[in-house]
């Protein structure tokens, strides 16, 4: 019988997105879409692995790339990096939002051996975004992309980034939003004149309903 195994010396990649219901806090695992309203801060996930030789490497440059439509603002202070679980300090990476290559922001290792020595298992990234009143309503979606940059020559021995590198494919990820028409009308279906409503959604925590915000008929709002 033929064995087949997975080729794992190339680096893999995925970006995820949570979701939370608003009403009850629930949180999703994490997947790759979810809903939120204008104005929600949306948790994302960058995960990457390593090349099985990467105990043979001299230097490993390694760079998450991430790059968001302009209807997500990112959150630079809520970055976290980790490597296996742990939590890894700012000073052993570079937060680069002045990017070059039109990425809203990258994760830079010059060299992931001098923070881990020994193979890594996972090296994530999380943060969030907020979702603007630029948002692209219904199924248009709001789209958030990343890859993985990476040294794929063991005999590299420079500082940075080697001139040749090796990348994974992009990982997408969408963030989707509604819009709601409020509209009050008489029995001949006309509009009524200054009618307005406000809204509320029920919070599981407190048991009860808290206003969201008010709005004028015949006015659309996201949800």
């Amino acid at each position: 019988a033929l064995t087949v195994t997975p080729k794992t010396d190339v680096p893999t990649f995925e970006k995820k997105v949570k979701e939370k219901n608003d009403s009850t806090g629930v949180v999703t695992d994490w997947q790759d879409a979810s809903d939120y309203d204008i104005r929600d801060e949306v948790p994302f996930k960058l995960t990457g692995t390593v090349s099985d030789k990467y105990d043979n490497y001299q230097t490993y440059y390694y760079a998450f790339h991430d790059k968001m439509d302009n209807t997500l603002q990112f959150n630079s202070n809520t970055v976290v990096v980790s490597i296996d679980g742990t939590r890894i300090s700012n000073d052993k990476y570079t937060l680069n939002t002045g990017t070059t290559d039109g990425c809203t922001f990258e994760v830079v290792f010059n060299d992931l051996k001098t923070v881990s020595l020994t193979k890594p298992q996972n090296v994530t990234v999380e943060y969030t975004a907020t979702l603007t009143k630029k948002a692209n309503l219904g199924s248009v979606g709001n789209f958030n992309k990343g890859k993985l940059e990476f040294n794929n020559n063991p005999h590299y021995a420079g500082e940075g980034k080697p001139e040749k590198t090796g990348e994974t494919p992009w990982d997408k990820v969408v963030v989707f939003t509604y819009e709601l028409i409020a509209n009050k009308t008489d029995g001949q279906g006309n509009a009524l004149a200054g009618a307005g409503f406000t809204l509320y959604k029920f919070n599981d925590k407190n048991d009860n309903y808290e206003k969201v915000e008010k709005i004028e008929a015949g006015k659309t709002t996201t949800q």
